[in-house]
């Protein structure tokens, strides 16, 4: 069933730690979003800076709910236990510390969501403007290209931007069916999408930016603008012949904790990622895969390293 109805309720999950430069402006832009009711709920992760004491003011104000439970977890747990605290009425959006969101950011991603059938799980995702510590554009996108993410390449790793993310409740419920508190998975965002088209979900990438992806020196996991093309390229032969600490068949065995949820072709997917690294023929079919409706640099480099049973 088409989503016809204009549902405008969201939750913004936001994970902090020592962010104290850059979160006001984050959570301006965030209550700031245009045709949306914001439900902003803000874990932090252990800071030892001011992080913590600015997000209580604006919790004491009524903006915004604070969770502090001194724990240090790290960004995919932490991200997972927002995701378990937050209501089940709406829909759910990743947000960083540091960057800065355009005021139709969540218009946008619920007017393409709902466009699609709301009883499946559903994610969303866009483009992003780079720019440096000041907002100052450093005439760059995230995505070059307009992008296709299919089941395949979802789960074989295809790079999915976690602070543009919304999803729907379908997703959320069938997430939380498993103890996601010790699901060892190193990228929260990833792992989601995962989850979402091997349950037979879709994902909806939005080539329009929707935020300004902030670059300075303490992103944990930032955007390489500055580095010249002779060294991306080594980067890129490097990364070639080094094999992921975390491959794609261990996510697909923790994802196989959600079997009974997966639709049938998900469930087949699933298990030839599990299983690639004994089939040349499944390395061939995925290698292929990934070359689905154009591809781009990072998806040859993912389709190398699968056919090396390096991925």
């Amino acid at each position: 069933m088409i989503n016809e109805q204009k549902e405008n309720n969201v939750y913004v999950l936001m994970s902090t730690y020592n962010g104290q430069r850059y979160i006001e402006e984050q959570i301006n832009s965030i209550l700031n979003q245009e045709n949306c009711k914001i439900n902003l709920i803000v874990r932090d992760d252990g800071s030892t800076d001011k992080t913590k004491s600015i997000l209580k003011k604006y919790a004491e104000k009524g903006f915004l709910k604070f969770v502090e439970d001194g724990m240090n977890l790290g960004p995919a747990q932490s991200f997972f236990r927002l995701v378990e605290l937050a209501p089940s009425n709406g829909f759910y959006a990743f947000a960083d510390q540091d960057d800065y969101w355009n005021p139709d950011k969540m218009s946008r991603a619920i007017r393409l969501l709902n466009k699609n059938d709301a009883d499946i799980p559903l994610v969303y995702y866009s483009n992003a403007e780079v720019v440096d510590q000041n907002l100052n554009s450093l005439n760059r996108r995230v995505y070059e290209k307009e992008q296709t993410p299919t089941p395949e390449k979802i789960l074989c790793g295809y790079g999915v931007q976690g602070c543009t993310m919304v999803f729907n409740n379908c997703l959320r419920e069938i997430f939380l069916k498993e103890d996601i508190c010790n699901l060892d998975v190193e990228m929260h965002d990833f792992f989601l999408c995962d989850v979402c088209v091997a349950c037979g979900g879709k994902v909806v990438f939005d080539n329009v930016p929707t935020m300004k992806y902030r670059q300075h020196e303490n992103n944990v996991l930032g955007f390489d603008a500055k580095t010249s093309k002779m060294k991306k390229i080594k980067k890129r032969i490097c990364e070639l012949f080094t094999e992921a600490e975390k491959s794609i068949a261990d996510d697909a065995d923790i994802l196989m904790r959600y079997e009974s949820y997966m639709s049938q072709t998900g469930k087949t997917l699933v298990v030839n990622v599990q299983q690639y690294k004994k089939s040349f023929a499944i390395r061939i079919q995925l290698a292929a895969s990934l070359m689905k409706g154009g591809f781009e640099k990072k998806e040859v480099l993912k389709a190398f390293k699968i056919l090396m049973k390096k991925a």
